[in-house]
């Protein structure tokens, strides 16, 4: 029996911070919601197609920015898209660099409510990372935060590199995460766990630009590797079925 889902939702995951692991999490939400609903993926970032290089996900690339700004075209083709094939997830994922003109695009042209409006549920998904990361990637939650209307804000808190605190403070008791309380819709923990384990596990999957299936399907990933990935799947999945992303 099909068990895929009816109805779909466009997932945007913006960030204005590089390299805090927006494309890994959108791999790995774009794998989950594969499992679960008919998906697209669209690559929009304007410097490196990195989910794209994802070759078992169904990623298209969307040249979305020209002369550093969004070209309304373009955009506007992926909305048309967006709400012509409401059975669909749309997974996309921007650049650093496309953070600020991408959503002042969206705001500007009221696409949110839009897409609402249309029928269509919309997650915007963001990143707060650890270490030197932090201060900006919290500060980019807060501005999406205010500047959307709805409780629709996915927090993916990416502790791979190093924890999410300040000050002994957790994410939660930090003032700019609880000024964004009533934007957000949930968290989705990316735990930090033994860095030499399932550190190096991860990494040697993401820099492979595998699925959690294809390395729990490789030879090359030993059973003690695969046992620790299927351990990370299970995890993030579990959140993920309890935001009801898929639903």
């Amino acid at each position: 029996m099909d068990t895929r889902v009816n109805s779909g939702a466009i997932h945007l995951m913006l960030q204005g911070k590089g390299g805090v692991g927006k494309s890994t999490c959108s791999a790995f939400l774009a794998q989950y919601l594969a499992g679960r609903a008919n998906v697209v993926c669209l690559d929009t970032d304007p410097v490196n197609h990195t989910l794209a290089a994802y070759k078992s996900l169904p990623v298209e690339v969307v040249e979305l920015i020209e002369d550093g700004e969004v070209n309304s075209k373009r955009f506007d083709d992926v909305i048309v898209r967006v709400l012509a094939e409401p059975a669909r997830h749309f997974v996309v994922d921007s650049g650093a660099s496309s953070f600020i003109p991408l959503w002042n695009y969206i705001l500007q042209n009221e696409v949110l409510g839009l897409l609402t409006a249309s029928g269509r549920q919309v997650f915007v998904h963001t990143i707060v990372a650890g270490g030197g990361a932090l201060l900006e990637t919290i500060a980019n939650l807060k501005a999406l935060a205010e500047t959307t209307s709805g409780r629709n804000v996915v927090v993916w808190v990416n502790e791979h590199e190093a924890r999410v605190e300040m000050e002994g403070k957790k994410l939660h008791e930090m003032s700019a995460y609880k000024s964004s309380a009533g934007k957000i819709a949930g968290n989705v923990l990316v735990e930090r766990r033994n860095p030499q384990t399932f550190g190096a596990d991860l990494r040697k999957m993401i820099s492979e630009r595998l699925t959690f299936d294809e390395a729990l399907a490789r030879a090359d990933f030993n059973v003690m590797e695969r046992q620790r990935l299927a351990v990370v799947r299970r995890e993030l999945y579990g959140q993920l079925d309890a935001l009801g992303l898929a639903a």
